[in-house]
């Protein structure tokens, strides 16, 4: 056991340090550093997508950052954000973790906490209001915004066939197809003088058979129909009601998917309490048995306080 001289005891008088319990376990110190690693190499792996996606953009011109919608649309910029919020948080978490840092472990949990009560505010308002929510995303700027941005960004042209050629819909509000003519390059009028006016993009077309090649002209003219005319063409149901629908069918599967994700943000605001205590306890017991115990104890020169 170490001895060492006290500065107020007489020469050859020394007090031995007890040896201290560690209550800090290292199960949860490793491995809540571990997992916060793995998050933090997934944050890096999405900043590392998004700005490819931003520097492929740029290279080709493919689009313009002129308003905040347009900022909303952008899945690459929504990827890079959401990298750098996870990198964040699994930095504060590992540090914390790994110097045993109460203040960063706080600040770790208690924003997690702050996410998942976001989190579940959004989704228990999307359960209760979700007529309301409906109607407001069918009716808003967002569903324009969202057509008329259709050519502009090549990411939301992909997402929107990809939801038109999966839902079986075509636009997105009530309106349905009718949508398209919001937008400057299908819009129906005759300051259009462009080939695909009065048209509808081909996702919304009706496909029998998938062996067949692709027709993307099969939505031609199809806004200058009636709805009648172009059931046998197209898809004429808005995408934000067939998405819905789709939601509610496989309401108890998606909610269950929600809930196992949710089992992980917990279960780090579990650990990370846990070993915030843990500090806190040990740093308590320090305080309480700092002072020293004094035996008398053959004095060596050589040793220094």
């Amino acid at each position: 056991m170490p001895t060492r001289r006290h500065a107020n005891l007489p020469r050859g008088y020394y007090y031995r340090q007890p040896p201290l319990k560690s209550f800090i376990s290292p199960t949860i110190k490793y491995f809540l550093f571990a997992t916060n690693v793995l998050f933090w190499l997934g944050g890096l792996l999405l900043i590392a997508i998004g700005v490819w996606a931003l520097l492929v953009k740029e290279v080709e011109q493919a689009k313009r950052i002129t308003s905040a919608w347009d900022v909303l649309f952008d899945g690459a910029i929504l990827i890079t954000a959401l990298g750098t919020v996870v990198v964040f948080f699994a930095t504060v978490g590992c540090v914390g973790a790994l110097r045993e840092n109460t203040c960063f472990l706080k600040t770790f949990w208690i924003a997690l906490v702050f996410v998942m009560l976001a989190l579940l505010g959004v989704a228990a308002t999307g359960l209760v209001m979700n007529s309301v929510v409906l109607d407001k995303a069918k009716d808003s700027i967002f569903s324009e915004k969202w057509i008329q941005s259709y050519f502009e960004d090549a990411d939301l042209k992909d997402l929107t066939d990809f939801m038109q050629q999966t839902f079986s819909c075509c636009g997105m509000s009530e309106d349905g197809y009718k949508d398209w003519r919001l937008n400057p390059y299908f819009a129906c009028n005759k300051t259009n003088k462009d080939v695909r006016r009065c048209s509808v993009p081909h996702s919304c077309c009706l496909h029998s058979n998938k062996n067949t090649l692709e027709n993307f002209m099969c939505g031609a003219a199809a806004l200058s129909k009636s709805t009648e005319a172009v059931t046998t063409q197209i898809h004429t149901d808005g995408c934000i009601d067939a998405v819905a629908a789709y939601v509610r069918g496989y309401v108890i599967v998606i909610s269950g998917v929600c809930l196992a994700l949710f089992v992980i943000p917990m279960l780090q605001i579990w650990l990370a309490v846990l070993l915030a205590t843990q500090i806190e306890d040990q740093k308590r017991r320090w305080l309480m048995s700092h002072r020293p115990t004094v035996n008398r104890v053959p004095a060596n020169r050589y040793q220094r306080y």
